[in-house]
């Protein structure tokens, strides 16, 4: 009976193992391959939307967050958060809004009507320029005081534009004039005041929001003939000493502005706000604000400033009693 040879075990081990070996190279080599080429278009994917983010940026913002090297980061654009420290600031510098930007007319926002939505009275009055002037003054006025913080303030006034403030409106067109290299980090927007009223107030807290303190000083970059309503009715409601306040005027230098007419209808409005000095009980100021928030947004500094909570929602017809206030 032939003898019949029984297979080397360690020989078909051996092998087994260097086919395993083998089989577990390729697949640790196939998931790199996989992980590698996952990453690359990742990379490729998050290159590509900061890159579109930036575009964005140099068309309509600049930076929602702009630092010393005119970086970018873009969270929201109701926040413009300064990725830098805040030093000593100490002075508030407002612009207060008076129309939207219509986006795409970006290029044209200094010279066209059209490129604002406008309401009857503000057409061929020369507003383009009005507005590139108050950006200027506002600029200008940061740019001389390193303790100072620029704020555009204005909500979203506007539904047939879109969901765009006017504070992002005159940020916008500061930064594709080139108006911001400097103070880009230094600059913020409001973007919820609906009067002038809450230009001054809502700044006010803007400002702790983004230092971490209130001001000690206020600056209001408008018109020349509100001058009076900021300084003797916005200021005196809130309780902000008159030393440390200041009203920078600018007078509309177009030949068709109607400086007459403007001044008549300041009149009245200077009556409206003596009636009422908080803005929210006459029917016709009243009207205007919830005309003014056609997106039913809801203010939220009660809970970025609550030192100021009581005077946010006080609505007289007595004064606030200023007692507590950071700045009284």
């Amino acid at each position: 009976m032939p003898i019949q040879k029984r297979p080397l075990r360690s020989s078909l081990n051996y092998s087994m193992i260097l086919r395993l070996f083998f089989a577990f190279i390729l697949i640790l080599w196939f998931g790199f391959f996989l992980y590698t080429k996952s990453t690359s278009v990742t990379y490729k994917k998050s290159e590509e939307q900061q890159n579109l983010y930036k575009k964005l940026e140099l068309k309509l913002r600049g930076s929602a967050a702009g630092n010393t090297d005119g970086e970018v980061r873009l969270s929201h654009l109701s926040r413009h958060i300064s990725t830098g420290g805040s030093g000593e600031l100490s002075h508030l510098v407002i612009v207060a809004g008076h129309a939207v930007l219509r986006l795409n007319k970006l290029s044209v926002a200094d010279t066209q009507d059209a490129a604002w939505y406008l309401l009857n009275y503000q057409l061929n009055q020369g507003f383009p320029s009005i507005i590139i002037s108050h950006i200027h003054r506002g600029v200008e006025l940061t740019t001389n005081d390193e303790e100072a913080v620029l704020i555009f303030s204005g909500g979203q006034t506007r539904r047939d534009v879109g969901p765009t403030s006017e504070a992002a409106s005159y940020y916008y067109v500061a930064n594709d004039k080139e108006m911001l290299n400097s103070i880009r980090a230094r600059t913020y927007l409001e973007e919820y005041a609906r009067d002038s009223y809450e230009n001054l107030l809502f700044s006010i807290c803007r400002f702790k929001e983004v230092t971490g303190r209130y001001p000690a000083r206020i600056t209001v970059v408008g018109f020349d003939f509100k001058h009076q309503r900021f300084i003797e009715l916005h200021r005196k409601a809130i309780g902000f000493p008159i030393g440390n306040f200041t009203y920078s005027g600018v007078r509309p230098t177009h030949p068709n502005f109607d400086h007459k007419k403007s001044e008549d209808g300041e009149k009245l409005a200077l009556k409206s706000f003596e009636n009422d000095i908080y803005a929210c009980a006459d029917p016709t100021l009243a009207n205007k604000k919830q005309i003014r928030n056609p997106f039913n947004r809801t203010v939220p500094y009660e809970l970025a400033c609550p030192e100021m909570k009581s005077l946010l929602h006080w609505c007289g017809p007595d004064l606030f009693h200023f007692e507590g206030l950071p700045w009284y």
